[in-house]
């Protein structure tokens, strides 16, 4: 079992509801495939509505060799 701490470094409210085609495809790239490793969670907001998007993207944290010391 492989746990990783991770700690949210992105943050985007973007709008969703009745935005062009166009605007809508173009956000899809929140979802695609990326090059580092990252956690992203998407969810409509706010809570009652979905009228936008919450985007929230963490990474890692650096690893930790015994407390408080990190591996370069």
């Amino acid at each position: 079992r492989n746990e990783m701490n991770r700690k949210v470094r992105e943050k985007h409210i973007i709008p969703e509801r009745g935005r062009p085609l166009s605007e809508r495809l173009a956000n899809a790239r929140w979802i695609q495939v990326t090059e580092d490793e990252r956690l992203t969670l998407i969810t409509c907001w706010p809570y009652t509505s979905n009228t936008h998007r919450l985007i929230v993207i963490a990474r890692p944290l650096p690893l930790q060799d015994g407390p408080g010391k990190d591996v370069e």
